[in-house]
């Protein structure tokens, strides 16, 4: 072959060899210059409210002795004040009470807000970092349930006259019950046209709980006992389908996690998670008042309920269990007095117990649901008890982390493109232009 014929092949082939010469690539990088990115989080907690006041009252004899009658405000001229007693009421932000309802009715509401961040490019990354949060648990305890029959007689107002005591008015009736709670369901009512198809409870005392005895954390806990669901659709009969029996709890927690932005959307991982608190927290103020000395809690042993009011320090998490790249040094997460109790309380409230033993319920009244109260909804139409309570304890730690002081930062990335010689193709190009 000729050096014309070489030169003509090599110079066919230089074209390909210059494409190839540069090579570019994109990916997402850090963007220098831009605004840093940030991320809620949150390591005290001090919202809610909490005030002393004094409840008085009258005294009149009584079989046991004095009786202390309260009054109204209108009735304090003459009272003595030492018939009194101190009275601590608690109350939550609004804004944490309507975390607990959306959390309670995301499905019917819509979709749990997101956290805040800022992100100037749509694209951000966090290093792992720590914050106060909610967590929550639920436990099956249908095994729990204890069965009874006994024969009831109609109510009185349902007797024909003559007819007291008629044997063709009592009725054989199935009761279910979840000790130690109160709940109990029954179709002793069946009879007056109705039938309960829920019954739920709110406790804050671990040591009246089923799963959370162990738990210094816990802020309530919510017990139903359901109807089985082959009692609701028909298929069984009452005393032949054992309910459906839940105890959920939420517990303050602190939570690590791995966050990015990607195209706007945030998504989070929760890759450590610790409930203990820290063994010096949440002691009780010296007042120099006796009985306050003796108040139940010590360094081991001292959750967040009390049966009644004493002035705390700050109740804290323990970062034993954390990893120590997590957090500063130093750095410590809190809950003041007032935010534990004014949480703790309201979310007890919402199903309280009324009558003192009788559990809020839901029934079906002539065809149409009755609820004795609103936040029974929710739980009834919920097809998955677990994931609604996680919605709840990730909307309350929304809105706690929202209340933080220091956000998180981290870097804002961009599509940033990268461009690279191989310089071995330029050899065939020189050597093209050199024949030539």
């Amino acid at each position: 072959m000729s050096l014309g014929a070489v030169a003509m092949l090599l110079s066919l082939l230089m074209e390909p060899a210059l494409q190839a010469l540069i090579t570019n690539h994109g990916k997402l990088d850090l963007v220098p210059g831009a605004k840093m990115a940030t991320i809620s989080r949150s390591n005290r907690f001090d919202n809610g409210s909490q005030s002393l006041a004094r409840q008085v009252c009258k005294l009149r004899p009584s079989k046991s002795g004095l009786e202390c009658v309260q009054v109204s405000c209108s009735q304090l001229t003459g009272i003595d004040d030492r018939a009194g007693h101190d009275v601590f009421r608690s109350m939550p932000d609004f804004p944490l009470v309507a975390a607990f309802n959306n959390g309670l009715g995301s499905s019917d509401v819509g979709p749990i807000q997101d956290i805040s961040f800022t992100c100037q490019t749509g694209n951000c990354t966090w290093p792992t970092f720590l914050s106060l949060a909610v967590c929550s648990s639920c436990h099956d305890v249908s095994h729990l349930i204890r069965v009874s029959h006994f024969d009831n007689k109609a109510p009185d107002y349902l007797y024909q006259p003559g007819e007291a005591g008629n044997p063709l008015f009592r009725a054989p009736v199935t009761e279910y019950s979840l000790p130690p709670t109160s709940l109990h369901i029954n179709n002793d009512d069946m009879m007056l046209g109705h039938e309960t198809y829920l019954t739920a409870v709110t406790q804050r005392n671990p040591n009246s709980t089923i799963n959370f005895q162990n738990s210094q954390t816990l802020l309530a806990t919510f017990t139903l006992m359901r109807a089985h669901p082959d009692y609701i659709s028909g298929k069984a009969r009452w005393n032949e389908s054992i309910p459906v029996a839940t105890e959920c709890g939420l517990t303050l927690c602190l939570n690590a996690y791995n966050s990015t932005v990607v195209s706007g959307q945030v998504t989070e991982l929760v890759v450590g998670s610790t409930s203990q608190r820290a063994n010096a927290s949440w002691q009780a103020i010296p007042t120099g008042n006796a009985s306050d000395q003796t108040v139940p809690g010590s360094l081991s042993w001292n959750p967040v309920y009390t049966a009644y009011h004493v002035a705390r320090y700050d109740f804290q998490l323990d970062l034993v269990k954390m990893n120590a790249a997590w957090f500063s040094a130093g750095e410590t997460f809190n809950v003041s007095q007032k935010a534990l109790d004014s949480t703790s309380e309201f979310l007890s409230s919402t199903m309280p117990l009324v009558l003192s033993d009788v559990p809020l319920c839901l029934w079906n009244d002539t065809g149409s649901l009755n609820y004795s109260s609103s936040y029974l909804q929710p739980l009834w139409e919920s097809n998955n008890i677990t994931q609604t309570f996680e919605m709840v304890a990730r909307s309350l730690t929304n809105y706690i982390r929202k209340n933080g002081d220091e956000p998180a930062r981290g870097t804002t990335d961009g599509w940033v493109y990268y461009f690279k010689i191989r310089w071995q193709f330029i050899s065939l190009p020189l050597l093209v232009v050199a024949s030539k």
